[in-house]
C-alpha cells in the first residue's frame, strides 16, 4: 500500500540494498507483477470510491489544465477541489483530434462536472482555468449557459508566470551558462 500512496515506482525496491535490507527482516519484496496486477486495480478501485463518494456530496470547483505527454498526445487533465482547499485528481483525457475551441472546450467541462457531481451542476461553484485567449471564450460560454451562469471562474496564469521566470532567469548571465 505504502507503494501506492507515495507513488513510487514498482521498481524501487529492487536494488540489492534494499533487497538485503528486507532479507534482514524475514521479508521477501514482491515482484513488479505482483504488485502491477489484481493488488493494483484493487487499491485504484478502492480509491476512486473514496474519492467518487467525497465528490457524491460537495460543493466544488473544477480545474482544467492541457497539456502534451511524451508521444506529443494532447491532454485535458481535470482535477476537482474542495472548500477546505483538498484537492482531487479526476482524470485524463486523451482529445486527439478533437478541435480545442471553445465551444469543444466548454461542452467538455460541462461534461465532466456532471461525472463528478452526478449531474447537480449547482454543486459546482468555480471552474478554473489559464488564461490563453480560447479559455477566456470557455469563460463567457460558461457564462452564458444557463445551468453554468452561477460557476465562478478562476484565471490561473501559472504558465505565464512560468515563462516569465524563465526569462528573468536565463537573462542571468551565469544562471543562464548553466
Amino acid at each position: 500500500m505504502a507503494l501506492y500512496t507515495t507513488s513510487k515506482a514498482f521498481s524501487s525496491f529492487n536494488d540489492l540494498t534494499w533487497i538485503d535490507f528486507f532479507k534482514e527482516l524475514g521479508y521477501t519484496t514482491p515482484i513488479r507483477q505482483a504488485l502491477a496486477g489484481a493488488l493494483l486495480d484493487s487499491v485504484y478501485k478502492d480509491t476512486e470510491d473514496k474519492v467518487r463518494e467525497i465528490a457524491s456530496y460537495a460543493e466544488l470547483g473544477l480545474v482544467i489544465d492541457k497539456s502534451t505527454d511524451i508521444s506529443l498526445n494532447r491532454l485535458a487533465n481535470y482535477s476537482f477541489l474542495l472548500l477546505d482547499r483538498s484537492s482531487f485528481y479526476w482524470k485524463t483525457v486523451n482529445v486527439k483530434e478533437q478541435t480545442q475551441n471553445a465551444a469543444n472546450i466548454a461542452a467538455d467541462a460541462i461534461q465532466v462536472a456532471k461525472e463528478i457531481t452526478n449531474g447537480e451542476l449547482w454543486r459546482l461553484i468555480l471552474v478554473a482555468t489559464n488564461t490563453c485567449l480560447t479559455n477566456q471564450n470557455v469563460w463567457t460560454r460558461l457564462s452564458n449557459t444557463p445551468k453554468t451562469k452561477h460557476v465562478l471562474i478562476v484565471p490561473c496564469d501559472s504558465h505565464g508566470l512560468q515563462l516569465l521566470i524563465k526569462d528573468l532567469l536565463t537573462s542571468i548571465p551565469s544562471i543562464n551558462a548553466v
